[in-house]
């Protein structure tokens, strides 16, 4: 038994990439059945992948549907879920999240016994959301709305507000009024999140463009040098003439952020009680090689010509836990 799974490449990537999960969190987990995936396929293909036709047909469009049925809530279940919970408590803890799309971390979150206020501004992603907690048999409210709209009310009653992989997709200004209005409404004890957001300082974009330097280039620059990317269909959607609609369309499929945002928003960073989820990462042997040989160079040049924030803010994607005092 134990040659035949060390013999499972799978199993050993799955044990060198992600951290012990703890039988508590493990059982609740939910099975996607048979008919559930046929389901949700169907959803994701009506509804989500409507743009370029025939996109599901190639290899590129194979792996993203493959990593919308189930990809991103196994990932989320490894390393999200269990990173929250050494946070605060998931079962019974009222959560908002901003960009909850499809809701691949949104069954992550629920199956945990979380109840979530979910908002987005797309309706056909939200379509797809609504399938999928039907067929996973979960609940969830469901918004559609910008993050700028949430009530006061609902983010004073809630232990943590996620912006999940959501704050690279959003303009200045909604970030700036989104990040100010949930600092200023939280409760004490109380979090703000933020997943998977690309940070403006890093050297090599990975999220939109897959190329270096995309991040410090300024957004009209950036739409005309779009088309040497290597990421299809990306290199075909910011055409000539780069009008505002352009530059837009370019916000939304995702640029970045820096600290200076939340420096504004939420004022003086150094003060404030910042749980990295990076850090957290690197308790497992692997990510932390990882880090040590391509990331932590780049970081400590940053940090030395920087101001005195936490280093979550000079790590390659912002993904951090901001404690409200």
């Amino acid at each position: 038994m134990w040659a035949s799974d060390y013999l499972d490449s799978g199993r050993i990537v799955g044990f060198l990439k992600y951290r012990h999960l703890s039988r508590r969190l493990r059982v609740r987990q939910r099975p996607l059945s048979p008919s559930g995936k046929e389901r949700l396929v169907a959803a994701l293909a009506k509804y989500y992948f409507r743009d370029p036709p025939d996109f599901l047909n190639t290899q590129a469009g194979k792996k993203d549907l493959d990593d919308h049925v189930i990809g991103r809530t196994y990932a989320d279940r490894r390393t999200i879920v269990p990173w929250l919970d050494t946070l605060f408590c998931l079962d019974g803890a009222k959560i908002i999240e901003i960009g909850c799309g499809t809701c691949s971390s949104t069954v992550a979150l629920a199956e945990q016994g979380a109840e979530v206020f979910g908002y987005d501004i797309d309706e056909a992603s939200l379509a797809v959301g609504s399938e999928r907690l039907s067929i996973y048999d979960l609940k969830a409210e469901l918004i559609n709305g910008n993050a700028t709209e949430i009530p006061a009310a609902r983010i004073a009653e809630v232990n943590a507000v996620i912006f999940f992989a959501t704050a690279e997709h959003m303009t200045l200004d909604e970030k700036l009024s989104s990040f100010s209005s949930v600092w200023r409404s939280l409760h004490s004890g109380a979090y703000l999140i933020v997943v998977e957001t690309p940070n403006r300082l890093w050297w090599f974009d990975s999220h939109t463009a897959i190329l270096p330097f995309y991040l410090w280039l300024p957004d009209d620059l950036a739409a005309h040098y779009s088309r040497f990317s290597p990421r299809f269909p990306f290199n075909e959607r910011l055409r000539p003439p780069i009008t505002a609609q352009t530059l837009q369309r370019l916000t939304r499929i995702g640029r970045a952020a820096s600290y200076h945002e939340f420096e504004l928003s939420l004022g003086d960073l150094s003060a404030l009680q910042v749980n990295s989820f990076n850090r957290w990462k690197r308790g497992n042997p692997l990510q932390l090689a990882k880090w040590f040989v391509f990331d932590r160079s780049f970081e400590k040049w940053l940090r030395r010509h920087g101001p005195r924030v936490d280093n979550a803010f000079y790590e390659p994607y912002l993904q951090f836990a901001i404690r409200k005092p």
